[in-house]
């Protein structure tokens, strides 16, 4: 049995980043760019107006002339070239192409226009043009978005504005899990006496698709090493990832281990020092990673947040980063134990409630926590007000 820091090293040393894939830009959010990107055009591309108001020659301004001719007047979108003379304004709209001979867009709040007669009411020599210059957000050639970036809503904005198609990005792993336990029937059907419903798989699911992954596969199988040994086959022979939901104790009817063995994956660790969560298998086959849960479902899913996630993250390429708060006890705690422990909890500003219902088979207190408080295993009572260690799970 090792602590828990050396389990989270071991995992950290048998990952790393997967190859890369062009994606289409609308389907690259989450991902993590694997080569720079760099833009195929100036942006913008022309001299475009900031403000609605009127284009002039700023000549005209300083030499104190306050009436115009306006001549043209332009909106966003294709236009032709339009010349500009002395005395002369043009009218013009956010977005548009700036006249080649105006260096000056007077907003039209500052301004009386009527008829093709303009006014300017106001002007100091230190008038902004309002005009964005030619690649003044991104020029040619430059690197718009760096090698690491975790593509966001924005960041697809700000490539499509560039007119890219597709991106190079670091694949995410596919991911297989399995599920053990002919106690286990799926939602709809009659339970018998001694069957539960199987919630795992689903859970799984959902917290991989809420982190930014996807569930490839999900299969159920009864509790025979035969099963057992045919399924972790196929399951590794088409993914990255394998999880396995419970039959890794040591219980008669557990056949997990065997069957790992049978199909060749090498243990990196069995079993860590913690709770909920002690019976929790790590291997390696090739470059394929399993991991061996326990089957009750608080368990199952601290052991997704501590070492799955974090080890799914670097395979997508992320510079994964732990984020420990610390937070204040909103009440007394007694805790008896011998092992480090995860508590279900609930985080309000920089206060931090333990829940009731921490037995490693509830759920409830689960669904109901935003946040796990990490106690080191000290048998002590904690009073109110006392900070202690906090890993949040929004």
């Amino acid at each position: 049995m090792i602590s828990i820091e050396e389990a989270k090293i071991r995992i950290g040393k048998n990952c790393g980043s997967l190859g890369a894939q062009l994606r289409p830009i609308e389907s690259s959010l989450g991902y993590i760019l694997s080569m720079d990107v760099k833009s195929p055009i100036d942006l913008p591309g022309f001299r475009q107006s900031a403000m609605d108001g009127f284009a002039m020659i700023r000549e005209d301004l300083e030499n104190g002339i306050r009436e115009f001719n306006v001549t043209h007047e332009v909106q966003a979108g294709p236009t032709s070239s339009i010349p500009l003379k002395n005395g002369e304004a043009v009218r013009i709209f956010t977005g548009a192409k700036v006249p080649d001979d105006a260096d000056v867009v007077i907003i039209q709040e500052k301004t009386e226009y009527t008829e093709q007669k303009l006014k300017i009411l106001e002007y100091s020599s230190n008038q902004k043009s309002n005009i964005r210059r030619i690649g003044e957000q991104i020029e040619k050639g430059s690197v718009a978005l760096a090698k690491g970036h975790l593509v966001n809503p924005s960041a697809i904005g700000f490539m499509a504005s560039m007119g890219l198609q597709k991106v190079d990005v670091v694949r995410k792993p596919s991911i297989a899990m399995i599920t053990t336990g002919n106690e286990l029937k799926r939602a709809g059907s009659d339970l018998q006496p001694g069957e539960i419903y199987e919630s795992n798989s689903l859970m799984m699911s959902s917290v991989l698709a809420h982190s930014g992954f996807s569930m490839n596969e999900e299969k159920k199988i009864n509790d025979t090493l035969e099963e057992t040994v045919n399924q972790v086959k196929l399951s590794l022979d088409q993914h990255d990832v394998l999880i396995i939901s419970g039959g890794i104790s040591v219980g008669k009817y557990d056949f997990v281990k065997r069957a790992l063995e049978e199909n060749g994956v090498e243990e990196v660790f069995y079993k860590i020092n913690q709770k909920p969560g002690k019976p929790m298998y790590f291997g390696t086959k090739g470059s394929k990673l399993i991991f061996a849960l326990p089957g009750n479902p608080a368990s199952l899913l601290t052991c997704f947040y501590i070492y799955l996630l974090p080890a799914l993250r670097i395979l997508s390429g992320h510079r994964v980063v732990e984020h420990i708060q610390r937070k204040k006890l909103v009440s007394d705690f007694e805790y008896r134990g011998d092992r480090p422990v995860f508590l279900k909890a609930f985080v309000i500003g920089d206060s931090v409630e333990i829940l009731e219902g921490q037995m490693s088979f509830v759920l409830k207190s689960f669904a109901e926590a935003n946040a796990l408080v990490y106690l080191h295993g000290e048998n002590r009572i904690l009073e109110k007000d006392c900070e202690v260690e906090v890993i949040s799970i929004t």
